[in-house]
């Protein structure tokens, strides 16, 4: 049986998981179906139109999901951290998963945004989405080792 008081904890926890689910594996088949068969299936002209409908529409998904998994982030945090004092390889790991969190944020809000400072990430589109996707699995790896540490 669940306690009531874990409740609130676990419907964060799914919500910040559903919204994780949705922005990695959006970004996964953006990168590795969509944008190769739009580059070798369509001209140039009509990939460059498929590709700016597609950000506008996806990056409003992506930051709807941002702001639930901070959110979410933040709460989980509260309680988790709270479980673990005192154990600095907890709160390493923890801080680091963070800071690569952060790190993906800004690159997935940079390459889908519209801000001419970013024209230079969004021409290497394909690429930061790559480096998103290993950020997401270096993320979800800490996320997995800081599960299976003891509180205290």
């Amino acid at each position: 049986m669940i306690p009531s008081a874990d409740l609130p904890l676990i419907v964060s926890r799914w919500f910040h998981l559903g919204a994780v689910i949705i922005a990695v594996g959006g970004t996964v088949f953006l990168r590795l179906v969509l944008h190769p068969a739009s580059r070798r299936h369509l001209p140039e002209r009509e990939q460059a139109t498929l590709i700016s409908a597609l950000a506008a529409r996806w990056s409003r998904v992506l930051y709807i999901c941002i702001a639930v998994i901070l959110l979410t982030g933040i709460i989980n945090a509260a309680v988790m951290l709270g479980r673990h004092p005192g154990q600095p390889i907890y709160h390493s790991l923890f801080g680091i998963k963070v800071l690569l969190a952060l790190v993906l944020f800004f690159l997935a809000i940079a390459i889908t945004g519209r801000s001419k400072a970013f024209t230079g990430l969004r021409q290497n589109r394909a690429r930061w989405m790559a480096v998103n996707i290993v950020l997401a699995g270096i993320i979800v790896l800490i996320s997995n080792i800081l599960k299976f540490l003891p509180t205290a």
